[in-house]
């Protein structure tokens, strides 16, 4: 191997090939840079993709359900969907759904609760379908906290019977409201991220040039804070159960693991086989039926 070109050799070297490596270089550079801004605008973004289309209408379907508005802790106007219980309600469950359009793509996501004799009430964050505002971390969670206070106070509902069922972002949001409200009576978290840190690395870690830059990134492009993993554990001694298909390649499956890992008893951990995002109701629906309406089951029968 020849030894490196000493200073007085790369300087005896054409200029137009000096001035070529030197130009390569930017150029690879202004891509890095280009990316890392991409990606930074992306991070901004990658938690709400809301949209205002109705993609559902539940009464084309023959579903009962009733129409309601509430307001959040900070007063913006939310929209939600009530589905009363089939016979007398075991309890009432609040669904807070993942991150892209609005319930009238989610509500599917629990639709056999009220089945299982569950009023159900789905909402619809700032910022998503018929609600007012923009989406922002502290904001979901505020109007989960407002979905469960709304559902309290509605003379059908018996206030000491509530419990959360959150998937993918709603499942962090579950979370957090879980862990700060001991009246709720237990939550069903389904693939859901451990932090917002940890599930942007997961996306950077998507981009080849950013690869080995993924976690110190995350750190720079997005804040901490009410982040599930640092208060999973808070929610015990009420019941959860986490579920995650073991192909999502949205959130990882050991995201889930984590969070049961740090939660306290009473704890159960479904890893679905071979299903993806929030997916295993649709691709296992007889087993995801029996082992979430048999928890809820469970959670309201203790008491």
């Amino acid at each position: 191997m020849s030894p490196p070109p000493s200073r007085s050799e790369r300087a005896r070297r054409p200029v137009w090939l000096r001035c070529l490596r030197a130009a390569a270089r930017l150029a690879i550079l202004l891509v890095v840079i280009l990316a890392v801004i991409s990606v930074s605008s992306c991070c901004d973004r990658l938690f709400y993709y809301p949209d205002h289309i109705e993609h559902s209408d539940p009464a084309q379907q023959g579903v009962r359900f009733e129409r309601v508005t509430f307001t959040s802790e900070d007063g913006t106007r939310l929209s939600g969907w009530f589905f009363p219980a089939a016979g007398p309600a075991k309890g009432t469950i609040v669904h807070c759904h993942g991150n892209a359009q609005n319930i009238t793509s989610h509500w599917r996501g629990g639709d056999f609760l009220p089945e299982r004799g569950f009023h159900l009430l789905v909402f619809d964050y700032r910022g998503y379908g018929a609600s007012d505002g923009s989406p922002t971390r502290r904001g979901t969670v505020m109007d989960a906290r407002a979905a469960v206070a709304y559902v309290r106070g509605r003379p059908d509902v018996d206030p000491r019977r509530v419990a959360l069922f959150g998937q993918s972002l709603g499942g962090a949001v579950a979370v957090v409201v879980a862990a700060g409200d001991p009246r709720i009576k237990g939550a069903v978290i389904d693939s859901a991220f451990t932090s917002y840190q940890a599930e942007a690395a997961h996306v950077l870690r998507r981009t080849v040039l950013l690869y080995p830059l993924a976690w110190p990134l995350s750190r720079l492009l997005v804040s901490s804070g009410l982040d599930p993993i640092d208060c999973v554990d808070r929610i015990s001694p009420r019941p959860l159960l986490f579920v995650h298909g073991t192909r999502d390649r949205v959130v990882p499956p050991e995201m889930s693991r984590e969070l049961a890992a740090r939660a306290k008893e009473p704890k159960q951990l479904w890893l679905a086989e071979g299903a993806t995002h929030i997916a295993a109701l649709f691709q296992q629906r007889q087993d995801y039926v029996r082992t979430v309406g048999g928890f809820f089951d469970k959670v309201f029968a203790a008491e």
